[in-house]
């Protein structure tokens, strides 16, 4: 009987143990799915979420819903809205003033955007660049298939499988291509097939020959991609050239953290955390004041938009976009950037305030960029 019994025992044991394990991998397997969308949402549901005449998402489109229910109809949203036609922008709210490259001189546009340090858009800028016929996505193909450029961290993709990828993806963050070695190591013939615009021909950084920081990008993104709000590293400014698709922007000026955007960590003033783009409109903008509502613009193909210095940005592709961006340094913004380079050294930081001494002594000659590599703020 006692045999028996320690039989029953093992028998019930194992049962237990049994049923532990199933419901062990029962969890594991909940804990694997992902819950998402696929396809495109129709019209008529997308009228009832937007406001047919703002555009904007209706505030009260969340009221009431519970809590589960609120998170799955956001991210069903996200996978599934058509930037195209709910995320444009209307002609009106393009905030930012557009000039002519060929009207425009370089004195006067340091005088009247970069000195005091407004952004915005350029044309007539790239009329003879080789990239706006090379850089489309049959020649890019054809010419460059095999080359491999990052499309993620960690993650790199030929360009041939990635334009594949463009066309059969349906994911709610797909893979962005944005890489800082083709023009110099990967492809770089493609360095020819453009030039530095005659505003931003200085740059103070060209000064360091090893180690540079990465300032250059090929940027090639379908829709839905783009970069959540930050503020260029080292304080530099920037310009982003458009050859393909239509890209939406959304700026706040320097010292005015965009909403919805919040601080990581005090101890770095950089360290912030802000939601992906279409996170943001969809989920923030619609609730924002009149008062606190960004500079916005949808940059087309052929322009060039200016970012200065400090200012903070958005920037979410509404079809499939190709461009190629620079940072740079220079009169303008040089005392900000030795600001920043003694608040984060590098190893180039002493390399980089020695040779700019050298080759520019005019830059030194009123003593304020020496304190600012200091750490003393300009004034």
């Amino acid at each position: 009987s006692n045999n028996n019994n320690s039989n029953n025992n093992n028998s019930n044991n194992n049962n237990s143990n049994n049923n532990n394990s199933n419901d062990n991998n029962s969890k594991i397997k909940t804990k694997k799915l992902k819950w998402y969308f696929r396809g495109v949402l129709p019209k008529d549901d997308f009228e009832q979420i937007m406001k047919n005449e703002s555009g904007r998402l209706n505030p009260n489109r969340w009221i009431g819903l519970p809590q589960t229910q609120r998170r799955k109809t956001k991210e069903w949203l996200r996978s599934t809205i058509d930037c195209w036609n709910m995320l444009n922008l209307p002609d009106h709210k393009n905030h930012l003033q557009k000039i002519d490259a060929e009207k425009v001189s370089f004195e006067e546009f340091i005088k009247q955007f970069d000195s005091l340090r407004l952004p915005c858009l350029i044309t007539n800028a790239m009329k003879n660049w080789p990239a706006l016929f090379k850089w489309g996505p049959q020649m890019l193909v054809k010419n460059y298939s095999n080359r491999k450029l990052r499309v993620g961290e960690g993650l790199q993709m030929t360009i041939e499988k990635y334009f594949d990828y463009l066309k059969t993806q349906h994911e709610v963050r797909p893979l962005y291509m944005f890489e800082d070695d083709v023009f110099d190591e990967i492809i770089t013939e493609m360095l020819d097939d453009y030039d530095i615009p005659k505003y931003f021909q200085e740059d103070f950084f060209s000064i360091i020959e090893d180690g540079r920081p990465p300032y250059r990008w090929f940027v090639v993104g379908p829709p839905k991609t783009g970069a959540a709000f930050h503020v260029d590293p080292w304080h530099t400014s920037a310009w982003n050239a458009l050859i393909a698709g239509h890209k939406r922007w959304c700026l706040y000026p320097p010292g005015v953290v965009p909403p919805g955007v919040s601080r990581v960590d005090d101890d770095f003033d950089d360290d912030y955390s802000a939601p992906k783009p279409v996170k943001w409109l969809t989920e923030y903008y619609p609730f924002i004041p009149p008062r606190l509502a960004p500079i916005e613009c949808v940059q087309q193909p052929g322009e060039i938009i200016f970012v200065p210095c400090g200012w903070w940005h958005q920037v979410l592709n509404l079809d499939l976009t190709i461009c190629v961006t620079q940072n740079f340094a220079n009169c303008q913004n040089i005392h900000d950037v030795a600001l920043d380079t003694h608040a984060n050294p590098r190893k180039w930081t002493p390399f980089f305030r020695e040779n700019l001494r050298k080759r520019r002594p005019d830059v030194f000659e009123d003593g304020q960029i020496e304190k600012c590599f200091g750490g003393i703020k300009h004034v």
